[in-house]
């Protein structure tokens, strides 16, 4: 899947989580995680980069653009079960923590 239809996807299904790789075709990864975090709907949406990219400056992105959680390939299916446990509880109030000061 690339970067548009996996918007296209999260604005019609509005998920618990979204998986997102660096490499996509066409838009990156960081490209889409900034589209993510700048839609009303999405933005407290938790967002896991999957990658095969250990590259300091490509980690620090994507912890400047509002990554949850980030998981290098190949990735441990215990691991990668255990971070997607982690964030796919979390209700609306939970992921956005301007509602919690109400």
């Amino acid at each position: 899947m690339n970067a548009r239809s996996g918007m296209a996807l999260a604005l019609n299904e509005t998920p618990g989580l979204i998986l997102v790789d660096y490499m996509m075709p066409g838009q990156d990864g960081l490209s889409l995680l900034k589209d993510i975090r700048s839609t009303p709907d999405l933005q407290y949406v938790p967002v896991i980069m999957v990658t095969s990219s250990t590259q300091a400056n490509i980690v620090a992105r994507a912890i400047k653009y509002g990554v949850n959680d980030y998981l290098v390939k190949p990735v441990d299916p215990v691991i990668l079960a255990e971070r997607t446990h982690r964030w796919l509880p979390l209700d609306q109030d939970e992921r956005n923590p301007a509602e919690n000061t109400r």
